[in-house]
């Protein structure tokens, strides 16, 4: 990850992190995401979900807590929060 965050180019999506971890806490997930955000930034960082197939594991609404509590507590400002949870996403689909 921290190979393909030294290319400007590149973004990351924060989705699928519950596919595999049945038994998932904000704790467990914790770590990958801020690896994320710190080697990315804010600005190259975007939620997602992996719909229908995280619904085996969480509901939408969990994933989104668990993605802003983990971005509050990584000390991320307002404007970084509505980056990653909205600005980025027009911008890299060009919406």
């Amino acid at each position: 990850m921290s190979i393909l965050a030294q290319q400007s180019n590149i973004s990351c999506k924060l989705s699928g992190l519950v596919m595999y971890q049945h038994q998932w806490t904000v704790d467990s997930l914790r770590p990958y995401l801020e690896y994320a955000l710190n080697v990315f930034g804010a600005d190259r960082c975007l939620f997602g979900s992996n719909f229908p197939i995280d619904k085996l594991n969480a509901s939408f609404g969990e994933l989104i807590e668990t993605y802003f509590q983990v971005a509050k507590e990584a000390g991320l400002s307002k404007n970084e929060i509505e980056h990653i949870f909205h600005d980025n996403a027009l911008r890299l689909y060009r919406l």
